[in-house]
């Protein structure tokens, strides 16, 4: 994509997954909503077990960083 599009910022860093972009670029907060939102995709269509690991780093990370509103919703999803 060109930079006229508005989109151009999107590209991976690299070979990067975007979480592993999010974790090279120091971008915690949005690493924890970003897998967060990767864990609800993954219980959404039968992942459960996919969803953990995901939900847990999520909860981990907000936790961390003090974002007690997200990880009250992310709890109280993994709770199902």
């Amino acid at each position: 994509m060109t930079e006229g599009t508005g989109v151009y910022w999107l590209r991976p860093l690299g070979h990067l997954t975007p979480p592993e972009t999010l974790r090279a670029t120091g971008s915690e907060s949005e690493l924890g909503l970003a897998l967060g939102a990767l864990a609800r995709a993954k219980r959404l269509t039968g992942g459960d077990v996919e969803a953990t690991p995901s939900a847990k780093e999520a909860l981990a990370i907000l936790d961390r960083l003090g974002t007690l509103e997200e990880q009250d919703r992310f709890a109280a999803r993994a709770r199902g």
